[in-house]
């Protein structure tokens, strides 16, 4: 099918032209209404003028039955009773009392040829775990016949089945007809596709959708009336026509077209020499101690003392140094009220500066602490500090004593801590921290000693270019990532891309050895917060030349 997604105000401001939905300069024959139970009540009469016009409307799992801004509307649930000939206020009950239990499709007609369909499902079913697609194309097909669309693409006509991951968007501009058509499937594979399109040409033209070169395109032929192609669509695979209409176009035999050249794809493989250009960070949050020790005195005083440790593995410790501890969550905590009417100091009214009766020990070994507002790691407000000289190999622990007297201020361990460090290290309960690897796999780089890595991770590759690369196109591009790669090409920028994006590379690349440089600016959630996200480049990096 050949769709549009389009918001109630662009729907509005189009027009009814017989039994056409009319936008701008393009028809549209089927109405899909998403599922929703309020819509605008001028939305709601004009569904009703399209459907009385004889239009076509598709509605799944619930009908309108309120008012935008007003909530329920009998107005709003009459319109959509008319059109369906089902009460959209009993369906939303029966939904509410579980009382569908399977997929039915129901269909209302009128005179003019208005025909509404209403696929009714069970609450909380997906989609894919029931009869609803199938249901879904019989409804599609009863609606829009196949006789009667503007764009096919058969896997197998004789069948009447469909290329599911082959799109087909359709433009008139300019007085010509423009058909997109790409194989949306990162894996899918088709050869042979058969491709109606419900226009007589005068001539068809083929755009490059990565050189934007235009060339006439002859494969195709002419079958009562229409454009016929027999196209192969390898993964990711697209084609963009340029059509100019014909009054009149006799038949032509049709012809299965070859694929435009592509070129020279080179893959750059799945391992790559690996530079951090920022701290990577290890989390200390799982698997953290604490103790509580309380001295009676005099008077109703008493002094406590509060423990709370951690323990880390270092291997190759001057391998990795500096190592820093990052501490968040003690400048500005609350502290005890002093009576009954004095507020905790927190809030507003929070000390922001480093607990006198706080201490920091790493291996027994006092660490000293400042806080000076300078932001050393993401925050201003985390307290960071060289704790190099206190490592040693193998295990290690970081303590935290809080010492207070009668009701004055305690701190806890409230947040995560992190250290940080040109190491890698992984995600365990007692993290380990270890020397950087000089390799990294393409796929997510957090069981590669990156679990926290945010700043700048620069993947790097030398490839050797043909001799004849000069003077061609040549574009890098990558299947999938999971943040901003900033693409270098010999030491020079060549622009960001993210997600499946390409970079024009022509003018950086020459004959001979490159260096491809790819910056990965790492996702800042897997510092901030325990639960992990994949990240890193999820697919292959290729090398596109133009023919």
């Amino acid at each position: 099918l050949d769709f549009e997604i389009a918001s109630e105000e662009m729907i509005r401001g189009g027009s009814i032209s017989g039994n056409t939905l009319k936008i701008k300069d393009q028809s549209f024959k089927v109405l899909l209404l998403g599922a929703t139970t309020c819509m605008n009540i001028e939305f709601a009469k004009l569904v009703k003028k399209f459907y009385d016009a004889g239009g076509k409307i598709l509605a799944s799992y619930i009908l309108p039955y309120k008012e935008e801004n007003t909530g329920e509307s009998t107005e709003v649930a009459g319109i959509f009773k008319d059109i369906f000939g089902v009460d959209p206020v009993v369906l939303a009950r029966d939904i509410a009392g579980n009382k569908i239990k399977d997929c039915e499709l129901l269909e209302k007609k009128n005179a003019n040829g208005g025909h509404a369909i209403l696929i009714k499902s069970p609450a909380n079913r997906l989609p894919f775990l029931g009869p609803y697609y199938p249901l879904f194309e019989q409804a599609c097909r009863a609606l829009l016949p196949i006789d009667g669309r503007r764009a096919i693409a058969w896997k197998d006509e004789a069948k009447q089945s469909h290329a599911a991951y082959i799109m087909i968007t359709h433009k008139t501009i300019g007085g010509k007809e423009f058909y997109f058509i790409p194989n949306t499937g990162r894996d899918a594979s088709y050869s042979g596709v058969k491709v109606i399109l419900d226009v007589k040409p005068a001539k068809v033209d083929l755009w490059d959708t990565l050189s934007g070169e235009i060339k006439a395109f002859d494969a195709f032929g002419i079958e009562n009336g229409k454009v016929a192609m027999v196209l192969d669509f390898p993964p990711n695979q697209s084609y963009l026509f340029a059509i100019t209409p014909a009054n009149d176009a006799k038949a032509k035999p049709l012809v299965a077209a070859t694929l435009p050249a592509t070129g020279k794809t080179i893959d750059l493989g799945n391992t790559w020499n690996v530079k951090i250009n920022a701290p990577n960070g290890a989390m200390i949050y799982q698997d953290w101690h604490s103790s509580y020790k309380v001295e009676a005195g005099k008077a109703w005083g008493y002094l406590g003392v509060r423990t709370f440790w951690h323990e880390f593995i270092v291997k190759n410790k001057d391998a990795i140094t500096p190592v820093k501890l990052v501490m968040e969550g003690i400048a500005g905590d609350y502290a005890w009220c002093k009576d009954t009417i004095d507020m905790p100091r927190g809030g507003d009214r929070a000390h922001f500066k480093w607990p006198l009766n706080v201490n920091i020990f790493v291996n027994d070994e006092k660490v000293p602490i400042t806080f000076d507002y300078n932001v050393e790691y993401l925050d201003a407000y985390w307290i960071v500090a060289d704790i190099s000289k206190h490592l040693v190999e193998g295990k290690n622990v970081v303590k935290m004593v809080c010492n207070t007297r009668g009701h004055g201020a305690f701190h806890l361990v409230t947040d995560p801590w992190r250290l940080i460090g040109n190491f890698s290290a992984d995600d365990a309960p007692v993290p380990t921290l270890e020397p950087v690897k000089k390799t990294v796999s393409t796929g997510d780089i957090a069981p590669q000693g990156f679990p926290r890595y945010h700043g700048g991770l620069s993947y790097m590759q030398e490839v050797v270019l043909p001799d004849d690369v000069q003077g061609k196109k040549a574009w890098l591009t990558i299947d999938g990532t999971t943040d901003c790669i900033e693409v270098k090409v010999n030491g020079k920028p060549g622009g960001v891309c993210w997600w499946n994006w390409n970079v024009d590379i022509t003018s950086l690349v020459n004959p001979g050895k490159n260096t491809i440089e790819l910056v990965y600016h790492g996702i800042a959630q897997n510092m901030l917060q325990t639960n992990l996200k994949p990240q890193g480049l999820a697919g292959k990096v290729s090398v596109m030349i133009a023919p």
